[in-house]
């Protein structure tokens, strides 16, 4: 994908530039006629085994080319990384480690889900960044774009025998200078933008998960119980704010004979924007998710929900996509890993 772009830019730089000057004084770029451009794209010699409807699209994401009018040029990336071609055939780390910081790393409105997968990494120790998972499938919440970009970028090693996704050494600077807010040509509205973005989704999901737990304990406990139950978890006081290092987000009660003054039900809620079928789960969810699996006459449940974005408003459907008990996450621990990848699939 990435050497069919660098074709793009060749031949849109291969164009002389158009005569005359801007309203700024400088002179004007390289152009040319989309129309134009797309024809000789599919010509029979060019097209073979490419699919530019598909390409061009990516280009235009990665901010390297953009259309005005009936025209497509480059931009000023799209200038510098033309620069930076050796040949059509070739995609130097230098120009990878360019496309991450200016054209990814930046782009949120674009590549949110490549963003919010590094910022999930953690620095654990001399092999990089890393973020590990549950079991050896592909991480779904990739779309077959975004799996084309960093699989030539060469932005994830996966480790099977360690069960791992590794950050390369070649990107490990720029990762380290993206989630340490240091990336002085990112702007601070949209690094922010992403993690208010997992907020919101980790909210909504908190909030489909005490309306769905009320119903159940209206169906199957006491009114005392739901009573207990909207207090304990009212917007102000849901342990989920109340304690963050509890390791849950919700309280509740198993069955009619619990007491209400001794919550016996904890339960961890997981929300994914998009039908991804995997969440996050921090090492210390895990040890207190252990710890609870201990006590006598206790239950740990994990409420995950997919498809966040499309649950808006008053959804009467509050059920989870997903309501697993903990100690079936069969999550094997490693020494000094922050986080975990957990797949899904069993369960819905």
């Amino acid at each position: 994908m990435i050497l069919e772009i660098q074709i793009i830019l060749k031949r849109i730089a291969a164009e002389k530039p158009t005569e005359g000057t801007s309203r700024s004084g400088k002179k004007k770029d390289s152009r040319i006629e989309t129309y134009h451009l797309m024809r000789m794209l599919n010509q029979r010699e060019v097209k073979i085994g490419r699919n530019w409807q598909e390409i061009y699209p990516v280009a235009v994401d990665l901010g390297l080319i953009k259309e005005e009018g009936k025209w497509t040029k480059l931009t000023e990336k799209g200038q510098t990384f033309e620069s930076m071609i050796e040949d059509s055939s070739t995609f130097t780390i230098a120009q990878k480690r360019f496309l991450l910081k200016n054209c990814i790393l930046r782009n949120i409105p674009e590549f949110s889900t490549i963003n919010q997968f590094l910022i999930n990494t953690e620095l654990n120790g001399p092999e990089g960044f890393e973020i590990f998972y549950e079991d050896s499938n592909l991480l779904e919440q990739f779309s077959k774009r975004d799996l084309g970009v960093i699989s030539e970028l060469g932005l994830r090693k996966n480790d099977n025998n360690a069960k791992k996704y590794v950050i390369p050494e070649d990107f490990a600077d720029i990762v380290d200078d993206y989630k340490e807010g240091n990336d002085d040509e990112m702007s601070e509205p949209d690094f922010d933008k992403i993690h208010q973005e997992q907020k919101d989704v980790g909210e909504r999901a908190e909030q489909l998960a005490v309306c769905y737990e009320r119903e159940f304990l209206s169906d199957h406990g006491t009114s005392e119980q739901v009573k207990k139950f909207n207090e304990l978890n009212s917007p102000n006081n849901i342990i989920a704010k109340r304690n963050i290092r509890a390791g849950y987000d919700v309280e509740s009660f198993r069955n009619k004979r619990s007491d209400i003054k001794k919550p016996d039900k904890n339960i961890e809620v997981k929300g994914r924007k998009a039908k991804t079928k995997s969440f996050i789960i921090s090492s210390n969810e895990i040890k207190k998710g252990l710890k609870y699996l201990k006590q006598k006459n206790k239950e740990h449940w994990v409420y995950f929900y997919w498809d966040i974005e499309h649950r808006k408003g008053k959804d009467p459907d509050f059920k989870p996509t997903a309501k697993i008990p903990f100690e079936e996450l069969k999550i094997k621990q490693c020494k000094n890993c922050l986080k975990y990848l957990v797949k899904v699939n069993e369960f819905i």
